[in-house]
């Protein structure tokens, strides 16, 4: 039993030896190779060529087949509607009643006022009768003191005038005037230098580089045209055309070159300089004028308002001392006074009808022509806000396209712009059109449609309905030989517009730029790169 512990104090021995022998093993190993970090991919963003090229700006939108004679009725006042006396589709006559509001008594209140009228109209008669027998100098002595009257009130207007110097709007046309003359003198003046400064070596070169480059088109579309000279349709061949236009284009050329190349003639330059002249003589009086207004009126305009005041009063005073003179001299009682009572008394109640009756047309809605209503809405009893369309009124003898513009795109569309129009009624065919008509700014209160909507001229080729759509695209401005990019390619943060380019050695940077026209895919740079210069896309 004896050897049982020796033989586990010898298995523990060599377990710690064994121990002992693996920690001094792990101490001398050398320290790990570490993991490499992996080098950034190469940006897969594809890249743009910044180039030369044409734009075109154009303002796009669904529009709608109307007649070229359209109203939009609508009530200028808000209240609640009576009666909606048509409906969609439906054939009107001028002067038909549309719709109109509840208006209460108010066609009692016309009434009675229209008695009031000619009680007063009968009072102005008897009155008259009675002064037939006033005296003529009497007569003529209160002529002379209404027209007195009336001098001394537009002296003491004018002596108010006077004394309160400019007002803040005629201020403000004076500065408006200097303003448009000191931009007229600047304009004369460029033209003028432009016209007898020499034309730049550069303008002269490349008009000549245009006309050899025309000559030689010429040349060629002449031996095209040669070799099918024999035959019969010659006229009208493609290389007929060709010449007769490189002939054209040859002769602007020429036109060009012989512009660039030749000195002004002296009527020209004799022309120039006259209306530089004027333009200055226009400036100066301008800022004369506004000088003079912010100056303040001179004493000498005061003293002459002054005294202006001061003789009508005097004269006034004069009138009506002959007046009554010549009213107890004829021993008369108050039957003049009597007949101007009662003309006043005739215009107050002209008024009050007046107000009634115009009262009486803001509450009902009448057809303006012959025509077909295409939109009605309201029911009775709805409350009906002002200048809310109820009705929409068409002649459909003669129609166009209507087109409601943003309010961003609106200042970029004027008169005569080219246009294009498709519609699904007539599909694959594409209309030149153009913009006949604007919105009328100066109309008043009217729908915020209205006040957005551009007309557009069109031809059907056959039977449309009104209200048919259309895509219509507007071409707002044009621009050739200008710097392009992506769209992509250009960035924007905090309003500033920017770029990344690469350069030749691969680093990137961002550069500001200015942009100018944007369509859909491309972008006009104004400043910032050149042609040529590579851009990163976002």
């Amino acid at each position: 039993m004896t050897p049982r512990p020796l033989a586990i104090l010898a298995a523990g021995a060599i377990g710690v030896a064994l121990l002992l022998g693996s920690a001094c093993t792990r101490l001398i190993e050398e320290e790990p190779t570490p993991t490499p970090l992996p080098t950034p991919a190469a940006s897969t963003k594809p890249l743009f060529t910044v180039r030369r090229g044409s734009v075109i700006e154009t303002v796009r939108g669904l529009g709608r087949v109307a007649a070229s004679e359209e109203a939009t009725m609508y009530f200028s006042q808000s209240g609640r509607l009576k009666q909606l006396h048509t409906d969609v589709r439906s054939r009107v006559k001028k002067g038909d009643l549309l719709a109109e509001l509840e208006i209460g008594t108010l066609n009692t209140q016309i009434d009675q006022s229209r008695i009031n009228m000619e009680v007063a109209e009968l009072g102005l008669k008897r009155a008259v009768e009675r002064s037939n027998t006033a005296d003529p100098g009497v007569k003529s002595a209160s002529a002379r003191v209404a027209q007195s009257e009336a001098s001394y009130a537009i002296a003491v207007a004018n002596q108010q005038k006077v004394k309160a110097g400019a007002t803040l709007a005629e201020m403000q046309g004076a500065d408006a005037s200097v303003a448009a003359a000191r931009a007229a003198y600047e304009k004369a003046v460029a033209d003028r230098n432009r016209l007898i400064q020499p034309k730049s070596p550069d303008d002269i070169a490349g008009a000549s580089t245009a006309l050899e480059k025309a000559r030689a088109a010429v040349q060629k579309a002449q031996s095209d045209y040669d070799r099918i000279a024999h035959r019969p349709d010659v006229a009208a061949s493609a290389q007929a055309l060709a010449l007769q236009q490189a002939t054209a284009d040859l002769n602007a050329a020429q036109a060009r070159y012989n512009l660039a190349t030749a000195p002004p003639r002296p009527e020209e330059s004799a022309a120039a300089e006259r209306t530089v002249e004027s333009a200055l003589a226009a400036l100066r009086s301008a800022e004369a004028r506004a000088a003079q207004l912010k100056a303040g009126p001179l004493p000498a305009d005061r003293d002459a308002a002054d005294a202006s005041v001061r003789l009508a009063q005097a004269n006034l005073d004069a009138a009506k001392a002959d007046l009554e003179a010549k009213v107890l001299a004829a021993g008369l009682s108050t039957a003049n006074f009597d007949v101007q009572i009662a003309q006043k008394q005739v215009d107050l109640a002209k008024v009050n009808l007046r107000t009634l009756e115009e009262q009486l047309q803001k509450s009902q809605l009448v057809a303006p022509f012959d025509g077909l209503v295409t939109s009605a809405s309201g029911r009775e009893g709805d409350v009906i806000q002002a200048y809310t369309p109820v009705v929409v009124l068409a002649n459909p003898t003669s129609i166009l396209v209507a087109l409601e513009v943003a309010q961003q795109d609106l200042g970029k569309v004027a008169l005569g712009q080219a246009t294009t129009l498709t519609l699904d009624v007539f599909r694959g065919k594409t209309f030149p059109s153009k913009v006949i008509g604007l919105p009328n700014a100066s109309a008043g209160p009217q729908p915020a449609a209205l006040a957005r909507t551009v007309k557009l001229d069109f031809t059907p080729p056959g039977p449309v309905d009104l209200g048919a759509l259309a895509n219509v695209t507007i071409t707002t401005q044009r621009k050739d030989d200008v710097v392009l990019v992506e769209n992509a390619g250009i960035r924007r943060f905090a309003g500033r517009s920017y770029v990344q380019i690469v350069g030749d050695n691969g680093r990137r940077r961002e550069v500001d730029v200015e942009i100018g026209i944007v369509t859909d895919t491309l972008t006009e740079i104004l400043r910032g790169v050149r042609e040529g210069v590579r851009v990163v896309s976002q």
